[in-house]
């Protein structure tokens, strides 16, 4: 009878001692609902051992819009400076290439080495940089201090220069947009910026200041937030270029509105924000999962519309490329696994209808130069089309006669009736059939 006491008595001790740990575990994740994760997630040691997937990806959109844009840029025959003002180590330890190296590389194999030349701000990893970059002599200068100790240096860099711009931050706080609005003022000759912008981030450190009573789930373990507590609401203010941001957090928990909603209002908000800067502003959400919440948003702004229709070909290209590797089960970026999915993922993020919205400018107005019609369609579905795509669509309408396409040179050199859709070339409108 005693051992069986025993027994029962040690049963009592196994499930009291299992139902506390699970009781201080459960208090930890609360705990954590109220106050952001500190630790793996704010620090950026570790982050440099391997390059995570979706560090894949933001390098690919970097390497794959370089390439053409110094083919591009090179024709003005001016100076060429790609900043990259959070440049890291160079590399990952596992020996894949950082920003720098990627961008260094794209110059060295460039038409424009000769005008082109890189910039790396880089503070905690600057010795580091200067090791892993040095065989490419007479390519790059390093700024051995921090972002916001350099903006002087920067708008010096950008004077009479071609400049783009490359911000990929450590969390958030740096991003006080302020800086922005000077490098308009930094007399540059054309400018283009390219931001990750962990957005997610950002409302949760909205969350936290504004002292609610639980925080949205972190579904981004593998992202860098702040390094330390001392944030304020001005500097939030700051960086999201007004209070916006407040009146939407609140809206969340007064409201029940969902944060994935939340965090699209806000990255919509950021984007009109950009565009007091920049004549054209697209951003792209870059997500685990269709259904989650983006680990962050890549901006991009120019003044060019041929820089606009550049970054959307090659942002539609990227993102099909992941996803056709992602449907053969060898990434993790997104949870689509089928080929015909790839064309839904991206109109999941910009669920507009291409027709419907031409159909709708048409019954507005009797002509549409095609110039216009596509950047404003650009503007409202991001990357979801290609450029081909859009002539693919444009022509099939035409043969279904619900479009007439005029050109202003109705006939070629050759005296056969044009079908071009070269609108930079000539002026193209299109117009209603009835």
């Amino acid at each position: 009878m005693r051992v069986l006491y025993q027994a029962i008595f040690l049963k009592f001790i196994f499930i009291f001692h299992i139902d506390n740990l699970f009781s201080i575990e459960m208090y930890k994740r609360q705990k954590c609902c109220i106050i952001p994760k500190r630790g793996k997630m704010a620090s950026t040691k570790d982050f440099f051992k391997q390059k995570h997937e979706w560090s894949k990806l933001k390098d690919e959109i970097l390497e794959k819009y370089l390439e053409p844009y110094l083919e591009k840029i090179k024709t003005l025959e001016s100076e060429i400076a790609i900043i990259d003002c959070f440049a890291g180590k160079g590399c990952f330890d596992d020996k894949t290439d950082g920003s720098p190296l990627i961008i260094l590389r794209k110059i060295a194999n460039s038409n424009a080495k000769h005008l082109a030349r890189a910039y790396f701000i880089e503070e905690k990893y600057g010795t580091d940089l200067s090791k892993n970059v040095a065989h490419h002599v007479g390519k790059y200068s390093i700024y051995k201090e921090n972002y916001q100790s350099n903006i002087d240096s920067i708008k010096k860099i950008c004077k009479n220069k071609n400049v783009f711009l490359y911000i990929d931050p450590y969390g958030i706080k740096p991003l006080d947009f302020n800086y922005f609005i000077e490098f308009k003022d930094s007399g540059y000759n054309t400018i283009e910026l390219l931001l990750n912008f962990n957005t997610f981030g950002f409302l949760r450190e909205g969350c936290r200041l504004l002292r609610k009573s639980s925080l949205p789930e972190d579904e981004t373990d593998d992202l860098l937030y702040e390094e330390d507590d001392i944030n304020t609401i001005d500097n939030m203010n700051n960086i999201a270029n007004g209070n916006y941001w407040q009146e939407m957090i609140k809206t969340h928990y007064d409201q029940n509105k969902k944060f994935i909603d939340i965090e699209m209002d806000f990255s919509k908000e950021y984007e009109n924000e950009l565009k007091k800067l920049f004549r054209f502003v697209i951003n792209i959400p870059i997500k685990n999962k269709i259904t989650n919440i983006p680990k962050y948003r890549i901006f991009y702004g120019t003044n060019s519309i041929a820089g606009l229709f550049l970054m959307v070909d090659q942002m539609n290209r990227t993102w099909k490329n992941i996803l056709h590797i992602t449907s053969k089960g060898q990434g993790e970026l997104f949870s689509e696994k089928t080929e015909s999915s790839i064309s839904h993922s991206l109109q999941v993020f910009f669920p507009i209808d291409f027709k419907s919205e031409l159909h709708t400018l048409l019954s507005k107005n009797n002509s549409i130069n095609m110039r216009d019609f596509y950047i404003g369609i650009i503007q409202k579905t991001g990357i979801t089309y290609s450029s081909s795509e859009y002539r693919k669509i444009i022509k099939d309408l035409e043969k279904e006669k619900i479009i007439k396409i005029n050109r202003k040179n109705k006939t070629t050199e050759t005296g056969k009736e044009s079908t071009a859709f070269d609108f930079e070339k000539q002026d193209i409108f299109i117009e209603g059939a009835n």
